[in-house]
Parts: C-alpha cells; sequence; structure tokens
C-alpha cells in the first residue's frame, strides 16, 4: 500500500488517525462511564507505541517537560503506594490516576494536535454532555417518583463529580473560545450558558459561584466585548441570575431563623389526647415546631390512602416516613398534624416526603433556597456537636482539621496512598468529633490529601507538573487568548482542590490530565 509518500508514511497517517480518533472518544466518554475511558486511553496507547518513527518520538519525550512531570509525578504515587498497609486499596487509587501521566505522554509522543482535530474533539466533549444531561433530564421527568432519577448528582460517573464545578468553569472556558475560534458563535455560547446554568441549579451546587463571577469577568475583560450589543444581554442575564440566587438564600435564611409564635405554642401545647407531643417537639421547621399537636392514628390512616410507602417504613434516604411527614408538615406551617393537613399536602408534597426531603423549600430541583437551607441545618448540627454529614461545609470543615492534624505529623514522606482515610479516622476518633467517618469518604480537600500520601515531595511535584510554565518556560500566562484559557483552567484545578478531592474517580482525572495536556499544547503551538 502506497500513500502520500510510501508505505511508511502511510502507516504512520493511520496511527494519527486511530490517535485523534481516540482523543475523541475519550472526550465523548467522559461524561459516561469508566469503561468507554479506559478502551479509549487504550487505543490511544496503542497509537502511540505504534512501530513506525517510534524512536523519533521516544527522543522527542524528554523534550517536553509535561510528560517528564506526569512520569515522575506517576512515579511518586506508586512510591508512596509501597509503604501503605492498605495496599489494596493503594493499588485502586493508583490505577484512577494513569491518566496523570497517558494523556501528557500520549501528546509529547505524537507532537499534538491541529486546529481541526482541537475542534473535533471539543464538540465531542460538548456533545457527550449535552446527550448525558438530556438523557438524565428525560429520564427524571418520565420517572418523577423514582428516587434514582431525581438524585441529579448521581446521573453517571462524572455528573456525581460536576459539584467539583469543571462542568461549570469548563463550560465558561467554551464561552471565552467563542473569541478566540470563529467557529464558535455567540449565539451557541448563549445556549451553553443556559444549559450550564441549568446543570448547576439542577445539582443544586453554590460552590463554583465564586469562580464563575471571576471566570466572567476574566473573559470581558480579555475579549472586550461588552460593546457587542449580545455581550450586554448576557451580562444582564448573569447579573439577573446572581440576584435570583441572592434571594433564594436570603429567603433560606430568613426561614430558617424564624421563631415559633408563643401564643400559638400555648395553644397547640393545651390539646388534650389523643394528641400528643413527643420529647424534642420544639425542633423548628420554618418556625413551625415538628413534634407538637400529633395524632398519630389519624396521620397513619390519611398517609396510608395517599402513599404506597407505609407510614412505618422508611424513605429513600432511609429516615422514618413518619418523622419525614411531620416535619415536612411543619415547614408547611401545619402547627396540628392530623389527617386534614395530610389531606392538604400535594402530590408533589407526598412524592417529596417519600424521597425523605424534609422541608418544602427543598422540593423544587432548581431551588436555590433548599440547598441552602440544607447547609444552614446542617451548619447548625456541627456547631451543637452533633454529626454534620452531608454536602455541606460543615462535615468538610471537620474532615479538614482532621486532615491538618494528620498532616503535620507525615510532612515527610506522608502514610501512603493506601492508608489516608486510616490517618483521618483516628485523628477523629482522637479529637472525639461527632462527625461518623466513613471510609468512602475523602478529605474533600486534595492537597492535604496529597501531602497526607506523600508528604511535601509529592505536594511539590504536583505544583510543578501544573505550573512549570511558570519554573521551565517563558511564561505563556496572559500571552495571548490561549493564555488566558490556560491560566483560567489552572486556577481552577488549584481553586476546586481546596474544597474537593479531585483526583478520586477516574472521569475526574482523566477531565483534568487530558484537557490540561491539550491546553498546554494549545498555548505552545499559537506561540510557535
Amino acid at each position: 500500500m502506497r500513500w502520500n509518500g510510501g508505505p511508511w508514511k502511510a502507516s504512520e497517517e493511520w496511527a494519527d488517525t486511530l490517535f485523534i480518533t481516540a482523543l475523541t472518544g475519550a472526550a465523548f466518554c467522559l461524561p459516561w462511564y469508566n469503561t468507554g475511558l479506559s478502551v479509549a486511553q487504550m487505543v490511544m496507547g496503542v497509537a502511540v507505541l505504534w512501530p513506525v518513527g517510534i524512536k523519533r518520538r521516544l527522543h522527542k519525550l524528554f523534550q517536553r517537560p509535561e510528560a517528564f512531570l506526569g512520569l515522575g509525578l506517576f512515579g511518586l504515587l506508586a512510591l508512596s503506594l509501597t509503604y501503605s498497609d492498605d495496599k489494596a486499596l493503594g493499588f485502586q487509587l493508583l490505577k484512577t490516576h494513569i491518566p496523570l501521566f497517558s494523556f501528557p505522554v500520549a501528546l509529547a509522543l505524537r507532537g499534538g494536535v491541529s486546529e481541526g482535530e482541537w475542534r473535533r474533539i471539543v464538540w465531542a466533549f460538548l456533545m457527550g454532555i449535552l446527550v448525558a444531561v438530556g438523557f438524565n433530564i428525560l429520564y427524571s421527568v418520565i420517572y418523577p417518583s423514582n428516587p434514582t432519577a431525581q438524585n441529579h448528582r448521581e446521573w453517571s460517573r462524572t455528573v456525581s463529580h460536576l459539584r467539583l464545578g469543571y462542568f461549570a468553569a469548563w463550560g465558561l472556558m467554551l464561552v471565552m473560545e467563542g473569541g478566540v475560534r470563529r467557529w464558535f458563535s455567540p449565539w451557541m455560547a448563549a445556549f451553553w450558558v443556559v444549559v450550564l446554568g441549568l446543570t448547576l441549579l439542577m445539582l443544586k451546587s453554590l460552590a463554583m459561584l465564586p469562580f464563575l463571577i471571576f471566570g466572567f469577568l476574566l473573559w470581558l475583560r480579555a475579549y472586550g466585548v461588552l460593546k457587542r450589543p449580545w455581550a450586554r444581554w448576557v451580562l444582564f442575564g448573569s447579573l439577573a441570575g446572581l440576584i435570583w440566587i441572592a434571594y433564594g438564600v436570603g429567603r433560606a435564611y430568613w426561614n430558617f431563623q424564624r421563631r415559633a409564635d408563643p401564643e400559638r405554642l400555648r395553644q397547640v401545647l393545651a390539646l388534650e389526647p389523643p394528641y400528643e407531643h413527643w420529647d424534642g417537639g420544639f425542633w423548628l421547621e420554618n418556625g413551625t415546631p415538628a413534634f407538637i399537636g400529633i395524632h398519630e392514628a389519624a396521620l397513619e390512616r390519611a398517609w396510608s390512602r395517599r402513599s404506597s410507602r407505609g407510614y412505618w417504613e422508611r424513605d429513600s434516604k432511609g429516615q422514618p416516613v413518619r418523622t419525614t411527614l411531620l416535619r415536612y408538615l411543619a415547614s408547611k406551617g401545619h402547627w396540628i398534624k392530623d389527617s386534614s393537613a395530610v389531606a392538604a399536602l400535594s402530590p408533589q408534597d407526598i412524592r417529596a416526603v417519600e424521597q425523605g426531603l424534609t422541608n418544602h423549600l427543598m422540593r423544587g430541583p432548581l431551588d436555590v433556597a433548599g440547598r441552602a437551607y440544607e447547609f444552614f441545618w446542617e451548619w447548625r448540627q456541627f456547631r451543637k456537636d452533633q454529626d454534620p454529614r452531608g454536602r455541606s461545609l460543615a462535615t468538610r470543615w471537620a474532615l479538614w482539621q482532621a486532615g491538618l492534624a494528620a498532616c503535620r505529623a507525615h510532612l515527610r514522606r506522608g502514610v501512603g496512598l493506601g492508608d489516608v482515610r486510616e490517618a483521618v479516622s483516628e485523628i477523629l476518633d482522637a479529637q472525639r468529633s461527632p462527625l461518623i467517618y466513613e471510609k468512602k469518604f475523602g478529605l474533600h480537600q486534595q492537597w492535604l490529601g496529597l501531602i497526607l500520601a506523600g508528604g511535601i515531595p509529592l505536594f511539590g511535584w504536583t505544583l510543578l507538573f501544573l505550573l512549570w510554565p511558570f519554573f521551565l518556560r517563558q511564561p505563556v500566562f496572559f500571552v495571548g487568548k490561549d493564555g488566558y484559557m490556560l491560566f483560567f483552567f489552572t486556577l481552577l484545578i488549584l481553586g476546586c482542590g481546596m474544597w474537593e478531592d479531585i483526583f478520586e474517580t477516574q472521569a475526574s482525572v482523566t477531565f483534568f490530565s487530558f484537557f490540561l495536556a491539550l491546553l498546554q499544547n494549545s498555548v505552545k503551538t499559537s506561540r510557535s
């Protein structure tokens, strides 16, 4: 077979095609399953190790700092595994970290990607995200009573980690990309702003708000688009969204701080049997006590007529239905809990109780007030020395305190990759923390996790891996539009690592290493 210079050249072009196809496949698989990522990376490995021209590519490997740093990072992680007591968990985590060196090495050996290939890969990523999110939104609409369908955080292997803020921030970068590449129109940018905003709201994730604001201002500064009419509408919509979020948080705080009306309280406490009042009856939901004025027999009869889930069973979160129902009724303002209170609930309210929602503010999938109310409640639990487990800052605060104490004792070499969680558990026990720790938890702080796994050497090497353009090249940050994107993405990684374990799953590690390698290559290509 002869093509463009003979059989050797044809073979090399086939290898390049296979490599770009594998990169595109990895981008498309990111929103889906780890199996697809693994297959794409295996195909990429075959293309990289294609026998034609391998000597020339291996020589190139040692001229690319990102590839050398990726190999070194993986080597340090492997070294930390050797002195872990729990080598099974350590080896499982080490396999997760394979993309940290596979993508930088692959791009170094193949020589990067062209402008057209970059466009194909980014669009595959966009379409993969859109299909995944769209499919699961449809699923939640078709099966509204299914707890799995309503649990937006667990839609897929990747969506459960979208709370890291990667998706939101990367979507903003794609809008920024529209100012660089002419194939990305303003209308498409506006469409993705809407998709990203709705996804953030469904995930009820407010953690990325500072990064979104910063990135948006950076975009305006970098491209000077305020003079364009469509950009002003985007700015107006963004400000309106921030006002709506502020209103939701304020509404939640006002409801959380409400106090029970003393006169109404005396009236309900004066009720005679069969109404009863439980211990802890002054637990307030939106200013109404949850566990007073209870006619349990009437509640049970009325509930059995409205729901197939038994009154004495557990809801989708594992809580007793009866207590979830009482708290939900209180949140709706029902001081007296009997059949008339249950009859006043809508079908959506009944479904919310079955799913374990204890306050009607939490019912709406796009309701910011519900997520803010959860945060206030969990923080109060933590301040009262009660278990703060949930998705709030309270859980992270308890873990960070334990992680910092463990890091101080193991700065030189850490405890080993497989023993990080055991070390955190021991510190929590020693501190008599109210947090009931499960080993499936990470530290929710990647940089403390790296120090605890491999000490200062591993942490320092990781920072060098991220920031090597500062040390080993001429500065590329803020040099051209691609420099802005690389700066923003690096800042995103550093910031997200402050409150999440960004190296805990293959999907998030692949996302991080894949796009970091592409962006670094893009900056170098534009500068050359």
